[in-house]
């Protein structure tokens, strides 16, 4: 079956590459290389598969518990099986888990954990440093000092994570030797329960995302906080916050209230704290909402924001197009027992990859959400 995977994905992507590249020679295939911790597969380490790729390749890890930090340094797509089953968790103090230092790398599917560095060494979950067009989505990050930072690093995704229990912050967005991040999407993650476990007194301990100064233009929407604030520190400007659902009293604190974007299309944020009324019943609050240091969202939500469902936007990129058609051919003709098995590709929901998926995939090819 292993085989039946590359074969399919090596075929999806060589017929991408070919399609980009039609008219210049000579042409490289990419290639899947395959990983799996105590199965047949093309290596037993992640890191021997990376040092291995080429830009555009793919490594695909099969379900397991991987202990070894990565650097990525070359523009491939590093996926999981499973984001519960495929495991990295770092046995090394003073490490990141997984570093990105170079542009459009993706990362999916994985849960991030445990990274054994003392509290104050800078351990982390997922670094970015200095990179732009990197995409990191479905994976679980939690108990790391820091989940997912963006380090001078802009025009990134962080989309579809569970981001918790992370000891000092969820997401931090942060320059790096005057080199700012800016214009990165933070979309539809779960940032629950992150917080500074040693310190108690510090004004706001339970950081879920921070943007730091100079770092611009960010958008944060349809995330759900729980137990977790958003900080945004002085001189930051042009950031966007809209159709997120604050689940808590914690306060949104931003030092001052810089030009900060709280709606769009006349939708603001659902705060569960809010307590005025919607006499038209158009599903905002008639009265403007206060946060906490004197920015205004005008129109907050009276109902938990749900985002419209496009079912063959299969990887939430807001459009049906030539990467949700790759996601189902690459599971193409699997069942739930099969290890090319992906219930997302599942569109019509028969626990069986064929035709019927192609074809709904096929029927709304163009299709965008609203978003």
């Amino acid at each position: 079956m292993k085989e039946t995977v590359l074969s399919v994905t090596v075929l999806v992507l060589l017929l991408l590459t070919v399609s980009i590249t039609a008219f210049v020679l000579p042409v490289r295939a990419v290639r899947t290389w395959t990983v799996d911790d105590d199965g047949p597969a093309d290596f037993q380490k992640i890191k021997e598969a990376i040092d291995a790729a080429s830009d555009g390749d793919t490594v695909f890890v099969y379900s397991g518990t991987y202990s070894k930090a990565l650097s990525i340094d070359k523009r491939i797509s590093l996926i999981g099986q499973n984001p519960l089953t495929t495991i990295i968790d770092v046995d090394e103090e003073l490490w990141i888990a997984i570093r990105i230092r170079t542009d459009n790398v993706v990362i999916s599917g994985f849960t991030v954990r445990d990274t054994a560095g003392l509290y104050g060494s800078g351990c982390g979950g997922i670094m970015i440093i200095g990179s732009s067009g990197c995409l990191i989505e479905n994976c679980v990050v939690i108990d790391n000092q820091y989940g997912i930072n963006l380090c001078g690093s802009s025009n990134n995704s962080i989309a579809n994570n569970r981001i918790s229990w992370n000891w000092a912050m969820g997401i931090q967005v942060m320059p790096s030797d005057s080199i700012y991040s800016n214009n990165n999407l933070i979309k539809g993650n779960w940032i629950v329960n992150n917080t500074d476990i040693t310190d108690t007194q510090i004004e706001t301990p339970d950081i879920g995302i921070g943007i730091w100064s100079y770092c611009n233009n960010n958008t944060i929407t349809e995330n759900v906080f729980c137990n977790n604030s958003l900080i945004m520190d002085d001189n930051t400007t042009g950031n966007a916050v809209y159709r997120n659902n604050f689940m808590n009293q914690t306060e949104v604190k931003i030092y001052p209230p810089y030009n900060v974007t709280w709606s769009k299309d006349g939708e603001g944020n659902f705060w569960i704290n809010y307590t005025g009324v919607d006499e038209d019943e158009n599903g905002v609050g008639d009265a403007p909402y206060i946060i906490g240091t004197g920015s205004i969202d005008y129109y907050p939500l009276m109902n938990l924001w749900v985002p419209p469902i496009l079912i063959t936007d299969l990887n939430d990129d807001g459009a049906t197009n030539i990467l949700d058609v790759t996601i189902v051919a690459v599971a193409y003709n699997s069942t739930p027992q099969d290890p090319n098995w992906n219930q997302t590709a599942d569109v019509n929901k028969d626990e069986l990859i064929n035709i019927l998926d192609v074809a709904k995939v096929a029927m709304e090819f163009g299709k965008t959400r609203v978003g």
